[in-house]
């Protein structure tokens, strides 16, 4: 599924918990958000729980096209664990 996502960066200059997981109280769902999504669907959920389970619908349907990832690790290419290794090498 190709969902045409931006290269976001979910990183945070906050320490607290929900904000590394792509979430803030007043903000909803960081990859939704950035992606323009109406605030009427972002601010209804979450990017991840606090364990790194995926919890947003969009990022959860998406399938990495190198690992094939998706589900509760989905994961924009960016952020995928088996190209940041193979760009490390």
């Amino acid at each position: 599924m190709t969902l045409g996502f931006q290269n976001l960066s979910l990183a945070s200059n906050s320490s607290t918990t929900q904000e590394d997981k792509g979430f803030r109280e007043d903000r909803g769902c960081v990859l939704c958000k950035k992606n323009c999504k109406p605030k009427s669907f972002y601010s209804t959920h979450v990017l991840k729980a606090n364990n790194g389970v995926v919890i947003c619908p969009i990022l959860r349907e998406f399938t990495c096209p190198r690992c094939g990832a998706t589900g509760d690790r989905a994961h924009t290419l960016r952020f995928c664990p088996v190209a940041r290794k193979e760009n490390h090498i």
